[in-house]
This record gives C-alpha cells, structure tokens and sequence, in this order.
C-alpha cells in the first residue's frame, strides 16, 4: 500500500523539475516582462509545492515532523537540543 505514495512522490518531484526547467526555457518565447514575471513567480511556487509534497509522500509524515522540528530556528538557539 506504502509503494504507491513513493511512485506518486518520485512523480511529484520529477514534475517539479520540469517547472524549473520550464523556467530557463521561458527566454525562448516572445512574452511581455510582465507575462514572464507571472509565470516564473507561478511555476516557482509550483515548483516548491510539488518537490516539497512529493518528499512528504516518500519519507512519510512522522519523518516530516521531525524533520520539520530542526528547520525552526527557535530549535537552533537552545542548549539542550537533543
């Protein structure tokens, strides 16, 4: 039942190369500076949204939390961290 949500999350974080990738390739076509701006700012947000849920998926929910734990920079700056 697990590999599904592993498939699903390699998919996701492959996805979110392409938007990347899409990123460098958006000089390649006649766009407005305002039309380019809107979808980078789209696609980078895109972008982190699927490579993030993607790891979620793959390393599961209870990692995550942990993880997540170590990310606060409240975390960083205590003397007992353990």
């Amino acid at each position: 039942m697990r590999t599904w949500k592993i498939y699903l999350g390699i998919i996701l974080i492959i996805l979110s190369v392409i938007c990347w990738v899409l990123i460098f390739l958006l000089g390649k076509f006649e766009l407005s500076v305002g039309q380019v701006s809107v979808i980078t700012a789209t696609l980078i947000i895109l972008a982190k949204l699927l490579f993030w849920t993607g790891i979620v998926l793959i390393i599961g929910t209870e990692l995550w939390i942990k993880f997540k734990k170590y990310l606060s920079p409240g975390y960083w700056f205590k003397k007992n961290n353990r």
